[in-house]
């Protein structure tokens, strides 16, 4: 594959960031070697003087945490490269599941490998006098030049380890997503800048008002206030669950002490709404003992995806940093620019399509493309009458979408009983619906199981790996084809919606965040449609996955600020802690300020050119996950 390239590039850049988080970044220096010739570039970069991009545009690049790189060549107004791998990606494919004690820098994958590496200390002195920022001396210039090529030949040398290990063609696809990461960080999120920084001048004092009001409205006295603040009692957490009738329900650590981790949480609160206002404070005390998003000082939040992170391969962005991510009442501070919107666009019972399409279940696949898939799963099965909808039943629905999640997820009849609130022969009764309703699903986890027991790893068409997958739990087996394959269905729709001009500010499990001009907001919600449509069906046999595109439902237009939908209590209780505290008569001409200054930017579309390729489908009788794309799935344009 490497000869259908007539050059291979690998190359490094560093980076300073005005030493305030959230600013673009500025690039200090380039270093480069292509392999083939040998030609050497070693280039200076003052921030000032315009430059061309010295490289050959059709090459394939290679270079480890690629984005870092992209980011560098979007300041510069370089058009990005259509053809690249990443070696950080492929190192996470190739390790995905081993229990390794090294992390994923370069220098501990050179080390995973046996190959030399240049000593973390001295790397991390070399990163401080960069990030630093100028000015530079001489001999610092130097210093950093020797550094940055130092890193090309490491990452040389990293190729060279890997490369009977990889598969070209898959790697280049995860190369692909790294451009579109670059743009989405590029662009970052629009937050209400003079909001947030309301709140950061009062967030402990307001942390302790927000445990305050949930305890007096609540009753669940589990925080108990000491002279220093207030301090979380796991005493009194059970003698509360012993009067809510939980004590023998709730799971347990190794250590008996009540779970509480925020997945658990999450269930248990969706179980006993009576817990989903405890699970709201946890998560905003636990996330977020400090409030310090980096934003920049054009107001847009920026930080790193973390892509392939997880072992699903989807992203896993510091929640400290992602204002996305954060818990969903301080989602509201995302804030279009005047004349513009947030479009929120996510996939339709995502899990449940793309199950069905790989297991290639006609009952499972017919029964999405119905209106609502678990009220055709219900009628399916003579548990909910004909002419039955989401207004007519909606406990029943409700009851039948957690089933069908709760058994996507692999869970049993025991532990879906507890999820369901229902006793086990109800749960028993369901499971049995199920696997009546969708054999040819169950034929397909079956095969999966058998594969990860004998084959020792499953993986995805586009070839995301579980290794070692033998030893890990099933429910993670039963999941990973769900939530791998919708992670290849996100990337592939961010690296459309990017290369064809959208200004996608986030992804989110199986959400695009996308900010546009109100006169564009139409267009936009038919081009983020088309996105999901075309990854959807390119990466599951032409079976096209829905999408939420109700104008109304999707769209956040300035001044309205986007809103979960969840949590609107804790937010509306932070506007009225800062006006009790004066800070929205201190915050107003901030906010006039703001709504002055953020006038329209057309920012120019950087397309990298790269065409939208077709993928291998899986064959309409298999039922395990299909064995990678052959090696001419991607071929270079001549």
């Amino acid at each position: 594959m490497l000869s259908d390239f007539s050059e291979t590039v690998v190359l490094d850049l560093e980076f300073h960031d005005h030493q305030h988080p959230g600013n673009r970044c500025v690039p200090v220096c380039l270093c480069a070697k292509e392999l083939r010739s040998g030609k050497e570039y070693r280039i200076w970069l003052d921030g000032t003087t315009p430059i061309e991009n010295p490289l050959p545009p059709d090459a394939l690049y290679i270079a480890y945490s690629a984005s870092a790189e992209w980011a560098c060549f979007l300041v510069l107004g370089w058009k990005l490269p259509r053809y690249v791998v990443d070696l950080f990606f492929e190192f996470r494919c190739l390790t995905n599941g081993i229990r390794k004690e090294l992390g994923d820098s370069l220098i501990d994958a050179l080390t995973y490998y046996g190959a030399p590496a240049c000593t973390a200390a001295y790397k991390q002195d070399m990163r401080e006098r960069i990030l630093a920022g100028p000015p530079y001396s001489d001999q610092e210039r130097e210093a950093i030049q020797d550094y940055c090529y130092g890193d090309v030949e490491q990452t040389i040398r990293l190729f060279e380890v890997m490369r009977p290990h990889l598969r070209l063609p898959s790697a280049i696809e995860r190369g692909r997503f790294s451009c579109a990461a670059a743009r989405i960080e590029d662009y970052g999120i629009p937050v209400d800048l003079p909001l947030l920084r309301g709140l950061q001048a009062c967030w402990h004092d307001f942390r302790e008002h927000l445990i305050e009001k949930v305890e007096r409205e609540h009753g669940y006295g589990v925080y108990l206030k000491l002279s220093h603040g207030f301090s979380f009692n796991y005493k009194q957490f059970e003698l509360l669950l012993a009067q809510e009738g939980l004590q023998d329900v709730w799971e347990r650590t190794d250590s008996l002490r009540p779970l509480l981790e925020d997945d658990y949480l999450k269930q248990m609160a969706e179980t006993y709404p009576r817990f989903q206002p405890f699970r709201d404070l946890r998560k905003t005390l636990a996330s977020l003992p400090s409030l310090d998003p980096p934003v920049g000082e054009d107001g847009r939040n920026r930080t790193s995806l973390m892509p392939f992170r997880a072992k699903t391969s989807r992203c896993q962005s510091r929640t400290r940093e992602f204002i996305m991510g954060f818990p969903a009442w301080l989602r509201s501070l995302m804030l279009a620019e005047p004349g513009h919107a947030l479009i929120n666009i996510d996939l339709s019972s995502a899990e449940f399509g793309i199950v069905a399409a790989l297991s290639r279940d006609p009952a499972m696949m017919a029964d999405y493309r119905a209106p609502d898939p678990y009220i055709a799963f219900g009628t399916r099965m003579k548990y909910l009458p004909l002419d039955a909808t989401r207004k007519t039943h909606p406990v029943e629905r409700d009851r039948l979408k957690r089933a069908c999640l709760g058994i996507l997820y692999g869970m049993g009849p025991e532990t879906l009983a507890g999820y369901l609130s229902v006793n086990r022969a109800e749960a028993d009764r369901l499971i049995a619906m199920h696997r009546r309703a969708y054999p040819r699903y169950w034929e397909f986890v079956a095969a999966n199981l058998e594969t990860a027991a004998f084959e020792r790893r499953l993986w995805t068409v586009l070839d995301w790996r579980l290794n070692d997958a033998h030893i890990q739990k099933r429910n993670s087996l039963v999941n990973f084809p769900a939530q791998a394959t919708g992670a290849e269905i996100l990337r592939l729709a961010c690296c459309l919606a990017t290369e064809e001009g959208l200004e996608v500010v986030a992804p989110l499990h199986d959400a695009l965040l996308v900010h546009a001009s109100v006169v564009k907001v139409d267009q936009a919600i038919a081009h983020v449609r088309s996105c999901w449509s075309r990854a959807s069906a390119a990466l599951l046999g032409g079976f096209e996955l829905r999408c939420e595109t109700d104008r109304d439902k999707v769209t956040y237009e300035f001044p309205r600020r986007y809103q979960d939908g969840r949590q609107t209590e804790f937010f509306d209780a932070a506007l009225d802690f800062l006006k009790k505290r004066g800070w929205v008569d201190r915050l107003a001409p901030l906010l006039s300020e703001a709504t002055r200054a953020g006038q329209s930017r057309d920012r120019p579309i950087r397309a990298c050119g790269h065409r939208s390729h077709e993928y291998n489908q899986p064959t309409e009788g298999g039922v395990g996950l299909h064995h990678p794309p052959p090696v001419d799935v991607l071929r270079p344009q001549p």
